[in-house]
């Protein structure tokens, strides 16, 4: 462990020494704070110096794509890209969860959350996903349009996946005194129990092909926004992630 150490004079009532006050202070977590800050750093510059030459690896594959090349060499060709696409995903989402807190102003969420599930209609492709809202109208919280947009891009992403063979995504909207509760509701297998304390850990992920950042930066971003996130799982009947954030005044 780090302690901290402060020693001072101690005095009587007529201003004469009579010792020293030594006081200790744990501070290994202020230690750990900084060392993980330097990683945090280190790997952010690292990501994007990876990110340079995975870019020209892509595009001379897409080059060579073109090319006449046999069935077999064309099959690496596309695996190859694909997995520059997957490592290119890690990358931005490692890059979005370090990223410091951005600046912040008055936004209206339902219309975000509006723009947001567009969005993801277009990306449900073949998908039999079914997209249900009931959202208040002009519904200001303080934030950065940008995370927020992020943070429900991923739980409507992360919503598709808990439904391989379909469902519904519900979002719903409500007033709780100066708070605004919005439950991102899905059909899907629900969240098993045992792992329900640990899905906003960074890394932590159930999926082969996940990097464990989906929801460990919705955890952040909800945290930036002075907001709280809860889980409840449905059984047989999918999970619902409810999310508060502080209201402020259309005046404001």
């Amino acid at each position: 462990i780090y302690l901290g150490l402060g020693v001072s004079s101690l005095t009587d009532e007529m201003g004469e020494y009579v010792g020293k006050v030594i006081v200790f202070q744990d501070i290994t977590h202020l230690k750990r704070v900084e060392k993980l800050s330097l990683l945090n750093e280190l790997a952010s510059h690292l990501a994007h110096d990876i990110r340079t030459p995975l870019t020209s690896i892509s595009g001379c594959l897409q080059m060579l794509r073109k090319e006449d090349v046999s069935l077999e060499n064309k099959t690496l060709i596309e695996l190859a890209l694909e997995e520059t696409k997957r490592l290119n995903a890690l990358i931005s989402d490692y890059l979005s969860y370090a990223r410091p807190t951005r600046e912040k102003e008055k936004v209206d969420i339902s219309q975000l959350i509006k723009e947001t599930i567009t969005l993801f209609k277009g990306s449900l492709g073949d998908k039999k996903i079914t997209v249900d809202t009931a959202l208040l109208e002009k519904t200001y919280i303080r934030g950065n349009k940008e995370e927020i947009r992020q943070l429900f891009w991923n739980l409507f992403v992360n919503a598709k996946e808990a439904m391989p063979n379909g469902g519904m995504l519900k979002v719903i909207m409500e007033r709780e005194q100066n708070m605004i509760k919005i439950m991102v509701q899905d059909t899907g297998r629900g969240i098993p129990k045992e792992i329900q304390d640990r899905i906003f850990e960074p890394f932590f992920t159930t999926k082969p092909q996940g990097s464990g950042l989906g929801l460990a930066i919705v955890h952040k971003i909800v945290n930036e926004h002075e907001g709280k996130i809860e889980v409840e799982n449905q059984p047989k009947k999918g999970a619902s992630i409810n999310l508060y954030f502080p209201l402020v005044s259309s005046l404001y």
